[in-house]
């Protein structure tokens, strides 16, 4: 499913959720679920999606495998659709 940017994001950051991203000079974007003071520490666990249109679910799944007792965990699973859970 493609998802709007914007609804992740906002809901991340509802949920207290950091969002730290960065584009890389020959392609893709690396994002993480961290602040941005945290860069260059151990405490960054990257990820990467080759372009902004894959941004959103990217968010998204690692969102649901970083944070699975998350009020944002919990939402997601109420309002999936059956047939995706």
């Amino acid at each position: 499913m493609e998802r709007n940017l914007e609804k992740p994001l906002q809901a991340l950051r509802d949920n207290g959720i950091d969002v730290t991203g960065t584009m890389l000079w020959d392609g893709g974007i690396d994002y993480g679920l961290f602040p941005f003071s945290a860069i260059g520490t151990e405490d960054g666990d990257w990820d990467n999606v080759a372009r902004f249109d894959e941004l959103a679910d990217g968010l998204h799944r690692a969102a649901l495998k970083h944070f699975p007792t998350s009020a944002y965990f919990e939402k997601s699973v109420e309002t999936a659709p059956a047939d995706s859970r």
